[in-house]
């Protein structure tokens, strides 16, 4: 059994459901919290690293996007291993349109201070520590 009672503060569903939040007022919608930060707020009050508090998918196994309790994200896994992982039988990471810049922007592999970027220009990949004008 669960009750659905609704007033100004907004919809508010508990009971014996898989389902516990807050629909507010101005629309934000919380799953695990009654004050929900903006417009999906999902809380696991687990410190289970591996609990899956957000998986999007069509039902598929293996064509979702998971964000675990520890922050990595997943997209076609639910068992992501770094902070994001791609997993497919061809994944494919597209940085700005076929016509348009784009570059990565990452700091040091060792973990010390700076920034590095890599762009790409007519198969040359060049690494750099001054931003290129396709990283503006």
């Amino acid at each position: 059994m669960f009750m659905a009672t609704c007033s100004t503060a907004g919809l508010n569903i508990t009971g014996n459901m898989t389902l516990t939040g807050n629909v507010l007022a101005n629309g934000n919608v919380g799953i695990g919290t009654t004050s929900p930060a903006g417009k999906l707020d999902v809380f696991v009050t687990s410190s289970d690293a591996t609990t899956l508090p957000l998986v999007v998918g069509k039902g598929t196994a293996g064509n979702y996007l998971t964000v675990l309790n520890n922050g990595k994200v997943g997209i076609g896994t639910t068992s992501p291993a770094t902070s994001l992982q791609i997993a497919g039988t061809q994944p494919t990471v597209r940085i700005g349109a076929s016509s348009l810049a784009g570059c990565i922007e990452m700091g040091n592999s060792d973990g010390s201070a700076g920034i590095n970027y890599l762009t790409v220009l007519n198969g040359v990949l060049t690494a750099t520590t001054t931003k290129p004008s396709a990283c503006q």
